[in-house]
């Protein structure tokens, strides 16, 4: 099932994406810093009178929105985006096209 769900990814994705792209780079910080602000929020939001599942949808969006807004102004072009994800460019460069016959 995980070869049949990449390959269907990569039929899907079979060309560069911004979005994409954001995301992926973005994944590792979402994942560092996400904990601390799901137990912030759901101690906020404990005594909503809502449905579980809304309250879920809810906090997932919002601090998923956050940490993507986060990482944009203060991590991606600095040291920290740099340990993060390596060195990068501004979005106008555009990477080096790979060879027909496989890696260089």
């Amino acid at each position: 099932m995980c070869f049949g769900l990449m390959g269907v990814f990569r039929w899907i994705a079979w060309r560069g994406r911004f979005c994409l792209r954001y995301l992926s780079d973005a994944s590792y910080w979402i994942y560092l810093c996400h904990l601390p602000l799901i137990i912030a929020s759901q101690l906020l939001t404990v005594s909503w009178p809502v449905s579980p599942h809304l309250k879920f949808t809810l906090l997932c969006l919002s601090v998923t929105g956050i940490l993507v807004v986060v990482y944009q102004i203060g991590v991606r072009y600095t040291p920290v985006g740099t340990l993060l994800d390596g060195r990068r460019t501004g979005r106008s460069a555009q990477p080096e096209p790979i060879p027909a016959g496989g890696s260089a």
